[in-house]
């Protein structure tokens, strides 16, 4: 199987514990391949471009909404548009600030998320 992890570009800890999951899933799990968009061959294009054909040659989208970002938002209804599974994820310890936010937004209660305290409940979840 092949994914694609979006992401916010911050908190740095949230990042770092998604890269150690990632890691953890392409060495221990059945996902054959799983890139996230910090991986893209981007220099010299446009980043959005890159995004999308990442969603669309990937079988299923990861999506992290710890912090609530405009990107990964477009993206998340972008695979859903594409007819992609989507995995929504949110690091406890950052993603409680955004209950509020995620409830008001409409979309990620409605599609269901799971919570996540490391990179190895990250992995088990992916």
């Amino acid at each position: 199987m092949k994914g694609f992890f979006a992401y916010p570009a911050k908190p740095q800890q949230v990042v770092e514990t998604i890269r150690l999951a990632a890691q953890d899933v392409k060495r221990f799990h059945a996902v054959a391949d799983l890139i996230s968009w910090e991986e893209l061959d981007v220099p010299g294009r446009f980043i959005a471009t890159e995004v999308l054909r990442g969603i669309d040659q990937s079988e299923f989208l990861i999506a992290d909404i710890s912090v609530l970002n405009f990107n990964v938002t477009y993206e998340v209804g972008y695979a859903i548009g594409r007819g992609k599974r989507i995995v929504i994820v949110r690091n406890e310890a950052y993603g409680k600030n955004e209950d509020e936010r995620i409830r008001r937004l409409g979309i990620f209660d409605t599609l269901g998320y799971k919570n996540y305290q490391n990179s190895r409940e990250l992995a088990a979840h992916i």
